[in-house]
């Protein structure tokens, strides 16, 4: 059913692109983590809250031209709760705008991520996890993750 759902958002646009998001937030606009330094102080939340932005602009000035996100968690479960909060805000807004949602968690379980308060389409796993950690519900869908391009990953 979820692989269904990400076949007709690719078709529906046209492309097997998706949007993948990776943030640094030593990368991020200085600007942009001032504002919320300024606001918060130099803290995790002023780091979770510039990933935010930097999310939510990306998702909606590309919602329309491609069907999927993949959000890679580690950036956002650096930055502690608030990152969780951003991680799954992000994956309910990209929904909202109709685009197919992949946690790029590398985990063995997959409860958080696909039920809970991220609720994602779908997620990664790595494949040393038993096959019972990876059985989703019938809407859901898990990747495994066999091979990276990251030396390190």
């Amino acid at each position: 059913m979820s692989l269904t759902q990400l076949q007709e958002r690719i078709r529906a646009r046209k492309t097997p692109l998706a949007l993948t998001l990776s943030p640094d937030p030593d990368r991020l606009s200085p600007k942009i983590l001032k504002n919320f330094t300024d606001m918060f102080g130099d803290v995790p939340m002023a780091r979770a809250e510039a990933l935010r932005y930097h999310g939510s602009q990306a998702i909606s000035q590309t919602a329309e031209l491609l069907p999927a996100v993949i959000l890679r968690a580690e950036p956002y479960l650096r930055q502690g709760f608030m990152g969780m909060d951003v991680l799954s805000n992000l994956v309910n807004m990209a929904k909202s705008q109709g685009m197919y949602t992949i946690v790029d968690a590398r985990c063995a379980g997959i409860e958080p991520w696909l039920g809970g308060g991220v609720n994602a389409d779908a997620v990664t796993v790595l494949p040393y996890g038993s096959a019972e950690s990876w059985t989703p519900p019938e809407d859901k869908a898990v990747f495994a993750v066999l091979r990276t391009r990251d030396a390190g990953t």
